[in-house]
């Protein structure tokens, strides 16, 4: 049966025929990919990581982490600080997915520790509000609320709007989470006003 354009399913099957398509296109690009050079190394890198994130879009999270893992070790091989950054952010990314809270801690805070190295306070920031999910699905709170500071200050620093909605909306998540249903009704919309109000 053929599915109008405009109907949800018509949609769901479609995506799902691109994502495939984009999959196979690279896995054939990484076979056929060179390692000779630091610099057809990175490409590879990246290649890994494009096909781990789309692994880990269809809810692959066994064959995603592979994926990253891989990215890592030839990261680690060439010494290529940002693409380890990168691939540890990822993994720590699926682990959390994958409701593996814990590993997907060590995953990010090696992750942050990297990109501190690196002084790259954008990414510090990323990691700080993924930290911050880690936290709150293991009922920490207050370490939660902390990290997602860290990731607000940052991004208020730079100026990233987007961003910045992004981390009061999960301060205000969480407000909901802690407080009884009056007062967090309170601090989500206090939130929200308060963002508005930025612009």
């Amino acid at each position: 049966m053929l599915f109008r354009s405009d109907s949800p399913k018509y949609y769901r099957t479609h995506a799902k025929q691109e994502r495939t398509e984009r999959i196979d296109l690279l896995e054939r690009l990484l076979h056929e990919y060179p390692d000779e050079t630091e610099a057809s190394i990175r490409t590879r890198i990246e290649i890994l990581d494009q096909l781990g994130r789309e692994y880990r879009s269809i809810r692959e999270f066994k064959i995603a982490k592979k994926y990253f893992e891989k990215s890592l070790e030839l990261s680690q091989e060439i010494d290529y600080k940002p693409g380890e950054a990168e691939a540890l952010e990822n993994l720590g990314i699926v682990c959390y997915n994958a409701r593996e809270f814990e590993q997907a801690k060590l995953f990010l805070n090696r992750s942050l520790s990297v990109k501190e190295q690196l002084g790259d306070k954008r990414g510090q920031a990323s990691t700080y509000h993924e930290l911050g999910w880690v936290a709150q699905e293991l009922r920490k709170f207050e370490a939660a609320r902390e990290y997602y500071q860290q990731a607000l200050a940052i991004r208020v620093e730079f100026g990233d709007r987007f961003s910045q909605a992004m981390t009061y909306h999960n301060l205000g998540m969480l407000a909901d989470r802690k407080s009884t249903r009056l007062n967090s009704s309170h601090l989500v919309i206090s939130y929200a006003v308060f963002c508005l109000k930025k612009k």
